[in-house]
């Protein structure tokens, strides 16, 4: 049973939230499971649960598996006018359902040309599977849309928002 934080005493909510893949970060069922029985607990009877993670691009995932499938560079420009390139590569894992992503970001400061590399798993979950988990968990899913635009959760959708009821 997951630790309840002592700062937050007896308190319990009526909303909890999860967004931007955050989820994901816990890479094994054990963790995903822990998670979801804390946000049960921190919630009232009938409290809603919001998680926004990403749904499986299987074409991205078959690319990477066996080996890291590079995407393209993004570009990102500092406040300060300095410019950062994120090179990004991934490799799935199928038996664990995760895929390793590796960042590696390239800038130059004082004419010098820096590298910083950053490693971490990503699980992946599938509708039906994060629903019946959810389940598990004590929650119930009020509804699920595909994107930020409202649009359903369909084949192809980019996202997974989920809007889940404490039942239990």
């Amino acid at each position: 049973e997951p630790a309840w934080p002592a700062a937050l005493g007896r308190r319990r909510f009526d909303v909890c939230c999860c967004f931007f893949n955050t989820f994901l970060s816990l890479a094994t069922p054990e963790s995903q499971e822990t998670c979801l029985t804390g946000a049960h607990k921190a919630l009232k009877p009938g409290g809603r649960l919001w998680l926004d993670i990403f749904n499986p691009n299987l074409e991205l995932i078959a690319g990477s598996i066996g080996g890291a499938d590079e995407l393209d560079p993004t570009l990102f420009a500092l406040p300060d006018g300095r410019s950062v390139m994120r090179l990004t590569a991934l490799r799935a894992a199928t038996v664990r359902q995760i895929t390793q992503v590796r960042f590696n970001y390239e800038w130059f400061e004082r004419g010098r040309k820096k590298r910083l590399g950053r490693r971490f798993d990503m699980a992946w979950i599938m509708p039906r599977e994060l629903e019946r988990l959810l389940r598990l968990c004590g929650f119930r899913v009020e509804q699920a849309w595909g994107d930020y635009d409202g649009s359903d959760l369909k084949d192809g959708s980019p996202r997974q928002i989920v809007s889940a009821v404490r039942v239990k």
